[in-house]
């Protein structure tokens, strides 16, 4: 097992050509540090960093063919987050808490998956933008957390259960590029700032839009469906829907 305490700014993780088995980074601080190239990892991968304004990690990609789990604010930054596994895995944010500095949990995330099911258990908060690309997903009771000024959510054609797209500054722009099926309910927030805009772009649709909970969208918050049609099973609506 390697652990990483990320404690001390300026660190830099050049894994090389190495399949690490299992792999925690840690950090108390903000600090950010960098990867170089890619960093494959075949089993268990944490993310754990206790400041609430979380920790970052910048640069390169890291494949990841086990089990992903995010404890306390987990972590964000600029580095690609490749979920790779060739049988089944679980992304894990039972142990996981809001970042409060409206980032954190994963950094960028994108389902590469070639075998099994990838299985979402518990609050898992992403840092700018979930990518289901291939693969199968089980998302049981889960909830899956968008968090960023900036988010791309492409759905993939998978069921989800709760979803909530936090898009944390004024103006900011959350895009949605695909379907979204939901089971539970669907939270749309600017967090209280002014100009906040969600869109299911015209570009690649008109989508779909079917939830079976509640459909809640935030004040001073824009939901523009761009002719994607919706269904719910109810609505709380303290913001704008545009068809």
């Amino acid at each position: 097992e390697f652990g990483f305490n990320m404690s001390t700014s300026g660190l830099t993780i050049n894994p090389g050509s190495v399949i690490y088995n299992v792999v925690t980074l840690y950090s108390a601080t903000t600090n950010a540090y960098t990867l170089t190239g890619t960093w494959n990892i075949a089993g268990k991968l944490t993310f754990n960093s206790t400041n609430q304004f979380t920790a970052q990690v910048n640069g390169g990609t890291i494949s990841a063919r086990g089990t992903i789990e995010i404890l306390n604010y987990g972590f964000r930054g600029t580095t690609a987050l490749h979920v790779t596994g060739s049988t089944s895995q679980t992304i894990d944010g039972t142990g996981s808490l809001f970042p409060l500095g409206g980032r954190g949990g994963l950094p960028a995330v994108t389902v590469l998956s070639t075998g099994g099911t990838v299985n979402l258990v518990g609050t898992i908060y992403v840092n700018s933008s979930f990518i289901f690309s291939t693969g199968t997903l089980n998302a049981g009771t889960s909830t899956l957390g968008l968090i960023s000024p900036t988010i791309t959510f492409d759905p993939g054609g998978a069921t989800y259960h709760s979803i909530n797209i936090l898009i944390n500054q004024s103006s900011a722009v959350a895009n949605i590029t695909g379907n979204i099926t939901a089971t539970g309910d669907v939270v749309i927030s600017g967090a209280g700032t002014t100009g906040s805009v969600a869109h299911m772009p015209s570009s690649g649709g008109p989508y779909s839009f079917n939830i079976t909970g509640n459909l809640e969208i935030d004040v001073a918050t824009t939901l523009n469906l761009h002719g994607a049609s919706l269904t719910y099973g109810s609505l709380t609506n303290n913001g704008t829907l545009i068809p």
